[in-house]
């Protein structure tokens, strides 16, 4: 299974034209209540064990490095690893997170086990194969654990 698109050419864009405008700032805010009000233990510092695949640029490990939970972190850029590393030891020096350079199909599960909330955000619409990557996805979810995915809204554009 290959890991699809590759984001190092675009960390500028994604940073300054997506998550520093207010529009992402919003839609962050969204996601992040949303998660309150379904996972209660999120109030509960270092109970869950997070995979955000396709971390990206690292808002939501930080925001769950921030609640005091354990993170691991994977994404196929580079550059975008990079920029979660320098975020996360800015905002949250003593966070429990491990960034790993790699698809998040290839994670060894004998190595990470499995997670109670899987996070995979603007990520399926980029990969090569997206129902055998929601698949690999629930494979790392624990009994009763937590799917979180967010993808592009092609009726976005008609809202423009």
């Amino acid at each position: 299974m290959s890991g699809g698109r590759n984001f190092d050419d675009l960390i500028t864009r994604f940073t300054q034209n997506i998550y520093a405008h207010p529009k992402g700032k919003i839609r962050l805010a969204i996601v992040q209540s949303d998660l309150e009000d379904n996972i209660p233990q999120l109030s509960q510092p270092g109970s869950l064990k997070v995979l955000d695949a396709g971390a990206g640029s690292g808002q939501m490990m930080r925001y769950f490095a921030q609640k005091g939970h354990t993170v691991v972190a994977c994404d196929i850029s580079k550059n975008m690893l990079r920029e979660s590393e320098r975020l996360v030891a800015e905002t949250v020096p003593n966070a429990d997170v491990t960034f790993i350079h790699q698809a998040f199909q290839q994670l060894p599960h004998e190595m990470w086990g499995q997670f109670d909330i899987v996070i995979c955000h603007a990520v399926l619409e980029w990969v090569d194969e997206p129902i055998e990557a929601i698949e690999s996805l629930l494979t790392y979810l624990k009994p009763g654990g937590r799917l979180s995915l967010m993808f592009y809204n092609v009726n976005a554009i008609i809202l423009r």
